[in-house]
């Protein structure tokens, strides 16, 4: 199974809304998924567009680059962007957040997708840490 950017930020989304307070403004970012700053806006424009996510803002700047900055302060994943996820990966809806995120890095391990797998690795940490 492979991801594009897209779907790689929507599943980052999905692992950080497992935690008791999701903040995707914070830990949802280019750096931190390990993609150019563009790409990265660009793939949150297609997911408001499809509607997988709201809360979300993409401003472009004129100037002499047209380039797209996104900001996810209140941003959330939809009810579809949820379903969507879970039907891609398989994930039982059932599940708890912590197994949730265990397959999430699972498939993104299998893809050699490292900054992803440590990402998910760093919310399953979060979550433990929380629950004590």
């Amino acid at each position: 199974m492979e991801f594009d950017t897209k779907q790689k930020v929507l599943i980052a989304m999905y692992v950080e809304y497992q935690k008791d307070l999701p903040n995707m403004d914070e830990n949802i970012t280019p750096e931190n998924l390990g993609l150019q700053e563009e790409i990265f806006a660009v793939a949150i424009e297609k997911l408001l567009n499809e509607e997988l996510i709201n809360g979300a803002d993409v401003t472009r700047c004129i100037g002499t680059y047209d380039q797209p900055e996104a900001t996810l302060f209140g941003a959330m994943l939809t009810s579809k962007g949820i379903s969507y996820v879970e039907e891609k990966l398989g994930i039982n809806s059932n599940l708890s957040g912590k197994e949730k995120i265990e397959v999430v890095r699972k498939s993104f391990l299998e893809q050699g997708l490292d900054v992803l797998t440590d990402f998910a690795a760093k919310v399953t940490a979060e979550l433990i840490k929380a629950q004590t």
